[in-house]
């Protein structure tokens, strides 16, 4: 995917808190990159943050 090369908002790392904060910021309509260098999906176990149920109950995961 390429890198657009304007932006309001750069967020660098794709952990909890970067996906978390882009996440908010794009949903205020916010124009906001993420910048992550590792493949995704990682797979490490948040119990409270990673969880299925968590995202769905802040509409941040559809499915």
């Amino acid at each position: 995917m390429p890198i657009p090369e304007q932006c309001t908002v750069l967020v660098v790392g794709g952990g909890p808190a970067g996906s978390y904060a882009a996440a908010v910021l794009a949903r205020e309509g916010i124009d906001t990159v993420l910048l992550e260098a590792d493949v995704h999906p990682r797979y490490v176990h948040l119990p409270v943050v990673g969880s299925a149920g968590f995202w769905r109950r802040r509409a941040f995961l559809l499915t």
